[in-house]
């Protein structure tokens, strides 16, 4: 059975603008996120232009990360920073300072227990002493060849294992 040709004049022509705007109209409400973010947060520090320097700097460094590649443990560094330097806060913590609290509470670690994650290129998984002692030694060979995998790859953020990351949330305080 043969099957029919359309014809090019017989399809609807294609517009490309419909994804295209789709793209550009979820870029600019990213953007005006981000600008409202700024703007509500600034309204905390009692110096947001030390924080900025601090946190430009901080940044551009290693510690905690690749250098502009930003982290929760660079966002660590810039408020210990800032605090030590004389900058203050206003009203109460936001949901992401308290998350950064309770983290910075907790044991994280590899999992040899070294408190580095990152060796040369090669950034090794990083999860609270309770988790890795939840997990076996399979689900931590799996877990950590998932990560520096994506390490290797230049990803900075590679999901856990299922394993890995149902034992992280029973032990993460809320």
């Amino acid at each position: 059975m043969a099957t029919k040709k359309r014809s090019r004049t017989a399809t609807k022509p294609r517009t490309s603008s419909g994804r295209r705007s789709a793209v550009r109209k979820a870029g600019t409400a990213r953007r005006a996120v981000a600008r409202k973010t700024a703007s509500r947060s600034g309204g905390r520090y009692t110096d947001p232009e030390l924080r900025e320097r601090i946190k430009e700097r901080i940044l551009r460094g290693s510690k905690g990360g690749r250098a502009g590649e930003w982290s929760a443990r660079k966002a660590q560094l810039v408020a210990a920073e800032y605090k030590k330097e004389g900058g203050g806060y206003r009203g109460g913590r936001s949901g992401t300072q308290k998350s950064l609290t309770s983290w910075t509470a907790e044991a994280w670690q590899t999992q040899e227990g070294d408190t580095r994650a990152r060796h040369g290129a090669v950034t090794s998984r990083y999860l609270p002493k309770k988790a890795w002692e939840q997990l076996t030694p399979a689900q931590k060979r799996a877990t950590e060849r998932k990560k520096r995998a994506g390490s290797r790859r230049g990803k900075q953020f590679v999901r856990n294992t299922a394993a890995a990351r149902s034992a992280r949330k029973k032990t993460t305080r809320r």
